[in-house]
């Protein structure tokens, strides 16, 4: 398994033939994204760890911001998968809400190594578009196989 992404995405990606179009031209739209959001987190870091409550209000409005774009970008992939004519186009109007969801979720403190799951299953759903349902079903079934045994 690789440490930067969910076993889930491993599935869906093999299960599609992934990457396509969309996850190639969205990677290159969030590598400069990374190359901002990396550097402004470690600096941000010794804050949110000292100040714990206001890293806690942080952490809440970037997961309300992650929130409300996944609330767009998700029926939209939806809608592409269904209408493959619409494809293009609903990937052009979910792109500036995969951007800011994955902005967001890059900039989210986490405290605990825990955090990391969630973290990268957040990015994955935004580099699968427009597979992010598939994947969280995916991610549903592997996760009550891994707890079943």
């Amino acid at each position: 398994m690789n440490l930067t992404h969910t076993p889930a995405r491993d599935v869906v990606w093999a299960l599609y033939g992934l990457p396509r179009w969309e996850q190639v031209t969205l990677q290159a739209l969030v590598l400069p994204l990374n190359l901002i959001s990396i550097p402004l987190k470690f600096m941000l870091r010794p804050v949110f760890r000292i100040l714990i409550p206001i890293g806690l209000v942080i952490t809440l409005v970037f997961n309300l911001v992650w929130l409300i774009c996944l609330g767009v970008f998700l029926p939209l992939g939806m809608l592409a998968l269904s209408l493959p004519l619409l494809r293009p186009l609903c990937f052009l109007v979910a792109l500036p809400f995969l951007l800011t969801g994955y902005l967001a979720n890059s900039l989210s403190p986490q405290f605990e190594m825990s955090d990391a799951g969630p973290y990268f299953f957040k990015h994955d759903l935004v580099e699968s578009f427009p597979y992010c349902y598939r994947l969280i079903l995916t991610d549903r079934r592997t996760l009550s196989q891994h707890n079943s045994t």
